[in-house]
């Protein structure tokens, strides 16, 4: 399970959660949005952290609180 936790810097846009698609490769697995993508406002910042479980434990990764920012 893993989940992409983002927020626009709008207040009409509320916090959303979205799952994410693991696809396994050699050595691992690459992560990506379902078909159709995230849906966010044209011209907005988003700032995000990843959410993921590992043997039933939940961790947060927000760069060192300062979130993930993509504009």
């Amino acid at each position: 399970m893993f989940f992409l936790s983002h927020h626009c810097g709008t207040f009409r846009f509320l916090r959303q959660i979205s799952s994410l698609i693991a696809t396994p490769t050699i050595g691992g697995k690459t992560w990506s949005t379902p078909a159709g993508g995230i849906p966010v406002p044209k011209g907005a910042t988003v700032a995000f952290d990843v959410v993921y479980c590992v043997d039933g434990r939940v961790f947060t990764d927000d760069n060192q609180g300062r979130w993930y920012i993509a504009d």
